[in-house]
């Protein structure tokens, strides 16, 4: 699991730059990340959007079951193995669950990349 201190300290040098938020190759939202904090099981990002004459707009997402940074992005990673910890037996049965509603970031990953 990943901690709030953790997630803060990847997040800190992106603040007062372009970032866009990035899921299966296509954009969600981007803009100049303002604030950041952590709201209950959601990571808050305040971006100013140039588009809308910079006006701030609050994108909630939630807290991520493992974060990934690399030289160019930070990867929040949603997928049933990183809840898992990679244990099949835990993963067939979490899989097997049947859902009536997911997430939109239910088994995938979300990538913030600053531009």
């Amino acid at each position: 699991m990943t901690s709030v201190d953790e997630i803060e300290k990847h997040i800190k040098p992106l603040l007062l730059k372009n970032i866009s938020f990035v899921m299966d190759n296509k954009s969600l939202k981007s803009g100049k990340l303002i604030l950041f904090s952590v709201k209950d099981f959601f990571c808050v990002f305040t971006i100013s959007v140039a588009e809308k004459e910079n006006k701030h707009v609050l994108y909630e997402i939630p807290y991520p079951f493992t974060l990934t940074p690399t030289t160019s992005s930070l990867e929040f990673d949603y997928t049933v193995n990183g809840f898992c910890a990679k244990n099949i037996n835990i993963s067939k049965a979490v899989e097997q669950l049947a859902l009536n509603r997911t997430s939109k970031f239910f088994n995938k990953k979300l990538v913030v990349i600053p531009s």
